[in-house]
């Protein structure tokens, strides 16, 4: 590969530039767009797994295509791949034409590195497409599934919410549904990688979904950024995101559980690990990911477990105000 030739990730950075320059943040918001900085895409791709020789992948909303590039990338470092095959997911048509342009730049710089890159491009609704009495007997199961889905609140009559409705209860949000198809699409012991929002770590919308997407998969990795805003900066979004890895039928014991301030310092993260226990935790009212970042947040834990009563028991009672629940 020449010097003056970009890695195909950075191909797709380039092209996310410029759509960005050319679009309103308006529109980009209305779609659930927010792009994946280059390195937050990479650190998820260097997650994933290439120990076989056909590696196959799912990007449910590819965006510009950089989680599936930085995958090639990935790849090539370990000597086992030989094959990609990619079907990639995005219904702006525009994108749509970043993604092929990324994608066939990743098949010329992956044929040098003697692999061979196969992909398909599909302009559909991903949840919409796959109507699950259809996919079933039609899709091949994938090795891994990465994504940043879109994120936005959708109606419970929506056509989409109607098809999901499986994950669905009280008034749902896109991103939600993406993780529960894209975790159906996996074949046993296969693995995704997604970041989204950590709002479906406990509350009563995604009450139902924790419970049906965690009896599919098991969390084995979970990378929390301490700034709100610094994940998706070029976006001018404030939200508080999180990196999942879990694997399909996976029975893992230990969950690792790492932080860093923003996405300069990925690649020396701090962290520790708990227990799945404690880290999936069922409550009377479902399943809650709780996500503790540090040895003093894993102490209380312990404290809190000890304790044989409720709060109310203990004649206490409590005025908070509005709460957002996966803060508390």
């Amino acid at each position: 590969m020449l010097s003056t030739q970009l890695y195909p990730a950075e191909f797709s950075e380039s092209q996310v530039a410029s759509f960005i320059s050319e679009s309103s943040i308006k529109n980009r918001k209305a779609l659930g767009q927010f792009f994946t900085p280059l390195s937050v895409a990479r650190f998820m791709a260097s997650l994933a797994e290439y120990n076989k020789q056909t590696l196959r992948v799912l990007d449910a909303g590819a965006g510009s295509g950089i989680l599936s590039c930085a995958v090639c990338e990935a790849a090539v470092k370990n000597k086992a791949v030989k094959k990609i095959e990619i079907d990639a997911y995005e219904i702006d048509p525009l994108l749509a034409e970043l993604v092929r342009e990324s994608l066939h730049v990743a098949k010329k710089w992956l044929a040098q590195q003697h692999i061979e890159l196969s992909f398909r491009i599909i302009e559909e609704d991903f949840i919409l497409s796959l109507r699950q009495d259809l996919w079933a007997k039609e899709i091949v199961p994938y090795d891994l599934a990465i994504g940043n889905p879109p994120y936005f609140k959708i109606g419970k009559n929506d056509p989409r919410a109607v098809t999901a409705s499986r994950f669905v209860c009280g008034q749902p949000n896109i991103y939600a549904l993406f993780m529960g198809v894209a975790a159906e699409l996996l074949k046993d012991k296969g693995l995704m990688v997604m970041i989204t929002p950590r709002s479906y770590a406990s509350g009563p919308y995604f009450r139902l979904f924790r419970q049906r997407f965690f009896d599919m998969v098991s969390p084995e990795r979970v990378h929390l950024f301490e700034s709100r805003k610094d994940a998706f900066r070029k976006d001018e979004i404030l939200q508080e995101n999180i990196i999942l890895k879990a694997r399909k039928a996976g029975n893992s014991a230990i969950i690792n559980i790492s932080v860093s301030k923003g996405v300069d310092d990925l690649d020396n993260p701090a962290g520790h690990r708990l227990s799945t226990s404690q880290a999936l935790y069922s409550a009377d009212k479902g399943r809650i990911l709780r996500l503790p970042v540090s040895n003093l947040d894993i102490e209380v834990i312990d404290i809190v477990e000890q304790w044989e009563g409720s709060l109310h028991k203990y004649g206490l009672q409590i005025s908070t105000g509005p709460v957002v629940s996966f803060r508390a």
